[in-house]
């Protein structure tokens, strides 16, 4: 059985919050846990358990019958970049994203995004979004403390 809908995640590195998920409709942002890191650092080779990737960004993705894996490939840097982008306008921080991953016919995949593997050891600048800007910067998005 294929299935069609895949978890499509990147890594935040960098990046804090006093919340543990953040949804944004589409996409969401969740603190990795404990039991998550330990299986992230099992099953992806790039997780390195650096200790400032703390948060995932993730969006559920409708592969589509008989498309190719070049396909999911391709989209998952399309899903992430705008969000990235759209997060680096309104906060000053050093956030990165240096890799993504997903699940697809029950083999992981994941990628280095290019340009973004630096930050192995750099004395950077957290990127911070709190309860508190979202109350009053974005009071339509859901969260959840």
């Amino acid at each position: 059985m294929i299935t069609d809908n895949v978890q499509v995640c990147a890594t935040l590195r960098n990046f804090e919050s006093d919340i543990d998920y953040l949804s944004f409709g589409d996409f969401w942002i969740e603190k990795i846990r404990k039991e998550d890191r330990i299986q992230l650092c099992k099953d992806l080779h790039y997780f390195i358990n650096y200790p400032w990737d703390n948060y995932l960004v993730v969006r559920w993705y409708y592969i589509g019958r008989g498309k190719s894996l070049s396909v999911l490939d391709d989209n998952s840097r399309m899903f992430f970049f705008p969000l990235f982008r759209t997060m680096k306008l309104f906060k000053k921080g050093d956030l990165i994203m240096p890799f993504g991953f997903y699940k697809y016919n029950n083999k992981w995949h994941e990628k280095e995004f290019h340009g973004e593997s630096y930050g192995y050891g750099a004395d950077a600048n957290t990127y911070c979004f709190n309860k508190g800007d979202i109350e009053v910067t974005y009071p339509q998005l859901l969260y959840h403390s």
